[in-house]
């Protein structure tokens, strides 16, 4: 069996940002703007209004895996790449957290649709792009465009980019009535 660092380094990292999220998610005086986000996101779903514009979502969702292409190039992507990912979990785990505490546990279904679902397919597919990136970023030589690798992969980030911009809205309006 091979010792892969890099997977490894890339769990660790993610693992470390899931506790520190969840860790000042729940010691922070008030949740601010993500508070006020999610209670004007809830009341417009309980309104019907709650629409998301395709790019709108393709977007950011597409920043991490390219930021983390561009840390590929030099050696800088040998630490850049890990606060990728420890930037990117910590994130997920304090919109969780905030989620949860704000609205309690109604709130657990409620970031399971939003966050969970689509970070069920969106993580792996990071760390995929992670490691390749951090094998990259340490000299060795990893494939170039390969269609029948890279093709998937763009599909399923514009199928969970379609998913938070046409089903998500229905599910947690769903929910929330």
């Amino acid at each position: 069996m091979k010792f892969n660092f890099s997977l490894i380094l890339i769990a660790v990292c993610f693992l470390a940002g899931i506790i520190l999220g969840s860790v000042f998610a729940m010691t922070i005086a008030n949740g601010g703007d993500l508070e006020v986000f999610f209670s004007e996101m809830v009341s417009g779903a309980k309104d019907g209004v709650l629409q998301n514009s395709f790019w709108r979502v393709l977007l950011p969702n597409m920043i991490w895996p390219m930021l983390i292409i561009l840390f590929s190039f030099s050696s800088i992507g040998l630490a850049g790449i890990p606060a990728c990912i420890l930037i990117k979990s910590f994130l997920i785990s304090y919109s969780v957290s905030a989620i949860y505490r704000s609205f309690g546990v109604n709130g657990i279904w409620l970031a399971l649709t939003s966050i969970g679902i689509p970070n069920a397919l969106y993580i792996p597919l990071l760390v995929i792009v992670s490691m390749l990136g951090l094998k990259a970023a340490g000299g060795a030589q990893v494939k170039k465009f390969s269609p029948a690798f890279h093709a998937p992969m763009a599909g399923i980030f514009i199928g969970i980019a379609a998913f938070q911009a046409f089903l998500q809205p229905k599910i947690v309006t769903w929910l929330l009535k």
